[in-house]
């Protein structure tokens, strides 16, 4: 009995000792990946609601879109917002709080804000990009009026409104549409879109689990505002320096305006 039972402790030792060798054995990185993110697959926004008809053929660039060059527009204040797509309490890309029937003026996350504050520091004719958001407009279920009046109360001379736009499979786009505050006339128009061939290899200064470089939507955003930044240089090359100057009112031909001597009386007083 003795025997037999040491004999069973023994088998049941070596057997848990097999099973710590094996899981030893195992190599670190064999968990399973996580994978990339999927692509925005929510409503997108026509390019009619912006006010445009005709889109260019490359997904990412740019047009102007006013035939003469501006005159005293820079250096000026440029506001943006971003614009959601309607939604319920059972729609897959829910932001929290009311339902909304109709595209509306979203808020931006803190990363977004600060990379779009940072986007014109080196550009001394843009004083500042100011990031609106759902509070900004009267309701943010709004207009482009609507967001043209918000940002001239901002004191801002342009304003960029842009959303998530239509897209192939596994490929996230945006645009958008810059508008005159003054005039609400048209500008420009302003695309960006990303897909896998514009995954990023890793590196080795980003912490582990940061997929932001195989994530479409988020390389997409970021191609937007290069784009969106090479439109406002272009912008700023189109623009010249206000008339500052007027005409003398000596040089009129108004008879009031002339010295008369008369000789017969003295000149002094």
């Amino acid at each position: 009995m003795r025997v037999r039972s040491g004999g069973s402790l023994s088998r049941a030792t070596a057997g848990v000792a097999a099973v710590i060798v094996i899981v030893l054995a195992m190599p670190a990185g064999c968990h399973k990946p996580e994978p990339p993110p999927v692509a925005y697959t929510g409503e997108t926004l026509a390019s009619t609601v912006l006010g445009v008809k005709q889109v260019p053929p490359d997904p990412s660039s740019f047009i102007l879109m006013e035939p003469a060059r501006s005159q005293g527009r820079f250096p000026a204040a440029i506001a943006l917002s971003r614009l959601e797509p309607p939604q319920d309490y059972f729609s897959a890309d829910y932001k929290g709080g009311p339902t909304r029937q109709r595209w509306w003026a979203g808020d931006i996350d803190w990363e977004e804000r600060m990379q779009w504050n940072s986007l014109c520091n080196t550009i001394p004719q843009v004083r500042e990009m100011i990031v609106m958001d759902s509070k900004s407009p009267v309701v943010p279920e709004t207009t482009l009026p609507d967001l043209v009046e918000s940002a001239r109360r901002l004191r801002a001379s342009l304003c960029l409104v842009y959303g998530p736009s239509p897209a192939e499979p596994s490929y996230a786009g945006l645009w958008g549409i810059i508008l005159d505050t003054q005039t609400g006339n048209q500008v420009a128009f302003v695309q960006a879109q990303a897909g896998p061939e514009d995954f990023q290899p890793s590196q080795p200064d980003r912490r582990k689990g940061d997929l932001r470089r195989c994530d479409v939507n988020y390389l997409a955003y970021r191609k937007f505002q290069e784009q969106t930044r090479q439109c406002i240089m272009a912008l700023i090359a189109k623009d010249t320096a206000p008339i500052t100057t007027q005409p003398s009112p000596w040089k009129d031909d108004d008879p009031r305006l002339k010295l008369y001597l008369i000789p017969t009386r003295a000149t002094t007083w």
